[in-house]
C-alpha cells in the first residue's frame, strides 16, 4: 500500500523475490509499504471462510485486516 495509508487505497502485490522482504519497496517511482506477511494475509482469509467470521462483511474483514497491519493488534 502508498502513504497515507488508508483502508480504501489500493492494494498491490509484488513477488517476494522482487522485494527480497523488504517492508518498503520501490516500483516505478512509486514506494509501497509492505503492511504484513503474505502468509499471514491468506491465513486470514481463509479463517474468513469459517467460524464466527461468516457472518462478517467484505468491508468489516477488510477493516480488521487494517487495524492488524495498523496497530499490530
Amino acid at each position: 500500500m502508498m502513504r497515507p495509508f488508508n483502508i480504501d487505497n489500493d492494494l498491490v502485490f509484488f513477488r517476494i523475490g522482487d522485494t527480497e522482504g523488504k517492508i518498503e519497496y520501490t516500483f516505478e517511482g512509486e514506494s509501497y509499504f509492505n503492511l504484513f506477511d503474505f502468509y499471514y494475509f491468506q491465513d486470514a482469509i481463509e479463517e474468513s471462510k469459517s467460524g464466527s467470521c461468516l457472518s462478517l462483511s467484505d468491508t468489516e474483514i477488510a477493516k480488521k485486516l487494517y487495524d492488524y497491519a495498523m496497530n499490530d493488534a
